[in-house]
């Protein structure tokens, strides 16, 4: 048996043979990348009482058992599960791996020899497992600071980790720790906004990203930022455009870090980049006065997407005039 460490990635087999021995009230090693919420992992020993498992042996139908697994709410049932045969491995590795979560502070070892990440972006193995994510959320938010070459080597990986994605649905990105101007990250970024399946994107407490990403987006319908500091153009396909745009239907952000600024300057100011916001059914926004924007960017923004939005949202705040100031919601319903 072939296992990929804390994550147990198994060939595909008729029955496992493989002595094995489960011990669940160990906390795991923490590792790149894990199901959505880390449980307690399965030690594999090479000694103890042999486990076999035959589906066919089974006296309860197949849509049965099936059933049973899809309504268990505990990843280490699931990872027991999925050891025990090839047909419930199937079963429960497309839940364990659906929303998945890559922490760079804390989950080095999965950019390490052996570890998720590394394994995944060095080989060819375990193609299937990228299949199977459809959630992907990556968190730094303090970088590698003190290691030299280890945070450029960080975003090398990741930037090869997300070219192999292949069915990916939601995107997410968190932390001030990324850095934007490596061009193996922005290439990997740019080629997993091109999957069709991809249809969500948020961003949120990044410094630097490159806002005219998202025209790569081509299946985007909903992105939404979240204390961003933006940057003009991106390092890696500059001189390029995307041959396919999104066409987003709801967009949520703040203008921390200017953003409708920028938004207003490199997208909207064009012909290429309005028509990836033409077709805004919700809009949310959040302005304060003190971060540098003008109603004016606001207003070029609603130009655009006046035709077809549906719902609109405006939190304005006044921190550029008083604190004491109360804060107020606009909200717009077209009938």
């Amino acid at each position: 048996m072939h296992v990929l460490r804390d994550h147990y990635i198994v060939p595909p087999t008729d029955t496992i043979s493989d002595s094995v021995n489960h011990t669940f009230n160990a906390r795991p090693t923490t590792s790149g990348l894990v199901a959505a919420d880390a449980s307690d992992c399965i030690n594999i020993a090479t000694s103890g009482t042999p486990v076999r498992m035959d589906v066919s042996e089974s006296r309860l139908p197949l849509e049965i058992m099936e059933g049973i697994i899809n309504i268990v709410d505990d990843n280490r049932a699931l990872k027991a599960c999925a050891l025990s045969c090839s047909y419930f491995r199937q079963i429960c590795q497309s839940r364990l791996f659906r929303n998945c979560r890559i922490d760079c502070d804390n989950n080095d070892k999965t950019f390490k020899e052996g570890g998720m990440v590394h394994t995944i972006t060095h080989t060819d193995s375990h193609s299937t497992v990228m299949a199977l994510i459809r959630w992907l959320r990556v968190e730094n938010h303090y970088g590698t600071l003190g290691v030299r070459g280890e945070g450029k080597a960080k975003d090398h990986m990741l930037g090869m980790f997300l070219k192999k994605l292949a069915a990916l649905e939601k995107l997410e990105f968190r932390g001030a720790g990324l850095e934007w101007r490596h061009r193996e990250l922005v290439d990997g970024l740019i080629t997993v906004l091109q999957l069709p399946s991809l249809g969500e994107l948020k961003l949120a407490s990044l410094e630097r990203f490159p806002m005219t990403i998202i025209l790569w987006g081509r299946s985007l319908k909903k992105v939404e930022f979240e204390r961003v500091v933006f940057i003009q153009s991106a390092t890696s396909g500059e001189s390029e455009e995307p041959l396919v745009l999104p066409s987003l239907e709801e967009l949520k952000m703040d203008n921390r870090g200017m953003g409708l600024s920028i938004l207003r300057l490199h997208l909207l100011s064009s012909v290429l980049g309005q028509a990836a916001f033409a077709k805004l059914k919700k809009l949310q926004l959040e302005y304060r006065d003190s971060e540098g924007d003008r109603p004016d960017d606001i207003n070029k923004l609603l130009s655009v997407c006046q035709s077809s939005l549906e719902d609109l949202v405006l939190f304005l705040t006044h921190d550029g005039v008083s604190q004491n100031l109360p804060q107020s919601t606009v909200t717009y319903n077209r009938v």
